[in-house]
C-alpha cells in the first residue's frame, strides 16, 4: 500500500486548528445577518443561517482538541503543566484585554481608572470574544487532576460521565426550554469539562466505514436543527434574539462537534500535501498563529468593515459571508505572523 511522506507526522490537529479558527471568523461574519431576521429578505437570513450553524462547532472543536492533545499527552508535573499552559494564556489576556478595555471605553466615553482596569480583569471578559480565555484557563487549571482520571478510568467510565455531562447540560437544557421541567437530581459537571474529556475520548474511537458514514448523517442532521430551530425561534419573535440552538452546549451543536471532530481527526491531509509539500510548511505556520488569530480577528473585521466596507452585508450572504471571513482571516494572521517573529512581542500571539 503506497504511503504519502507525512504519516509520521500529527497533521490533523493543525488542520483542525486552522478550519475551527475559520468557523470562528464566519460566526462572527455572519451572525450580523442572522440577528436581523426579520429586517432582511428570507434568503438572506436563509444561506447566513446555514453558514453560521455549520460554523458553530468552531469552539467545541478547540476545546476538544485541546482534550485529545493534552489529557493525553505526556504525563509533567503540576508546575511544569502550569508554567507552559497558563503563561501563554494569560499574558496575552491580561495585555490584548487591557488594550480592548482601555479602547471601548473611549469609544464610549467611559472614564477608567486603573482599579477598573484590575477588577474587569479578574471578573472578565475584558472584550467580549475574550471568554474563550478564561475558559481555557479553568480547563487548564483542572487539567492536573482530570490526567489523573483518565489515566485510571476505562473507556466505559469516560464515556459515562460524559453521558452524564451531555444530560446535565444538553438535555436539562433543553427539557427547560420547551416543556417547563427540569429533573431535581443536580449533576455537577461544568459546561466545557465534558466536551474537553470528549475529545479524549473520541480521539481513541475506531474510524470505520459506518463511523464515518454516522459521523456525516448526525452532522447534517445536526446543521437541519440548528438551522431550522433558529428560525422557529425567533420568526416574528419582538424579543431579543435567542441563540438556544446556536449555543456550545445545545445536543444539535454536541452532536454536530462530535461527529466533525471524528471527520477532521481521520483526514488524511497528507495526501494533499504529498502534492503541494511547501504548503506543510504553512499549515503549521497558520494553525500555529490560532490564538494570535483569535485575539485580534473581531477586531480587524471591524476595521475590514469600516476601511473597505466589506462585512456581510456587502453583496449577497452566499458571497459576501465567505468573501469578508476569508479577508478577515488573512489580514489577522497578516497581523500576527510577523508579530510571532519579534522575540519581545511573540508571547502577546503565542
Amino acid at each position: 500500500m503506497q504511503t504519502n511522506a507525512y504519516e509520521d507526522r500529527l497533521l490533523w490537529p493543525d488542520v483542525m486548528r486552522v478550519l475551527a479558527m475559520f468557523a470562528v471568523v464566519v460566526i462572527h461574519t455572519s451572525g450580523y445577518v442572522v440577528f436581523d431576521i426579520g429586517k432582511v429578505s428570507p434568503d438572506w437570513f436563509w444561506v447566513a443561517n446555514i453558514y453560521e450553524s455549520a460554523a458553530m462547532v468552531g469552539v467545541n472543536l478547540f476545546v476538544m482538541l485541546s482534550g485529545a492533545l493534552i489529557l493525553g499527552g505526556r504525563q509533567e508535573p503540576a508546575s511544569v503543566f502550569f508554567n507552559k499552559r497558563i503563561r501563554k494564556v494569560l499574558v496575552p489576556l491580561m495585555f490584548w484585554g487591557t488594550i480592548f478595555f482601555i479602547f471601548n471605553s473611549h469609544i464610549l466615553g467611559r472614564p477608567i481608572t486603573v482599579w477598573d482596569v484590575f477588577r474587569q480583569i479578574i471578573t472578565g471578559p475584558l472584550d467580549s470574544h475574550l471568554w474563550f480565555l478564561y475558559m481555557v484557563l479553568g480547563l487548564y487549571l483542572l487539567t492536573p487532576a482530570l490526567r489523573v482520571y483518565v489515566k485510571g478510568a476505562s473507556d466505559g467510565n469516560l464515556a459515562y460521565f460524559v453521558l452524564l455531562w451531555f444530560a446535565a447540560t444538553a438535555v436539562y437544557s433543553t427539557m427547560d426550554k420547551f416543556i417547563g421541567f427540569h429533573p431535581g437530581v443536580e449533576l455537577p459537571v461544568g459546561r466545557f469539562i465534558g466536551t474537553y474529556l470528549l475529545g479524549y475520548l473520541l480521539a481513541r474511537v475506531e474510524y470505520t466505514g459506518r463511523v464515518r458514514a454516522a459521523c456525516h448523517a448526525a452532522f447534517l442532521a445536526g446543521l437541519a436543527v440548528t438551522a431550522a430551530g433558529t428560525y422557529c425561534l425567533n420568526a416574528g419573535c419582538a424579543g431579543g434574539f435567542d441563540k438556544f440552538f446556536h449555543g456550545n452546549q445545545s445536543p444539535n451543536i454536541i452532536v454536530m462537534s462530535a461527529a466533525c471532530f471524528l471527520v477532521l481527526k481521520n483526514f488524511d491531509a497528507g495526501r494533499y500535501l504529498d502534492r503541494f509539500p511547501v504548503s506543510y510548511g504553512y499549515l503549521r505556520a497558520v494553525s500555529g498563529a490560532t490564538l494570535g488569530v483569535y485575539i485580534v480577528h473581531v477586531n480587524v473585521l471591524h476595521a475590514i468593515k469600516d476601511g473597505l466596507g466589506l462585512d456581510a452585508f456587502t453583496w449577497h450572504p452566499l458571497v459576501a459571508v465567505p468573501a469578508a471571513s476569508l479577508a478577515g482571516y488573512a489580514v489577522s494572521l497578516m497581523v500576527v505572523l510577523p508579530m510571532r517573529r519579534i522575540p519581545a512581542l511573540r508571547h502577546l500571539v503565542p
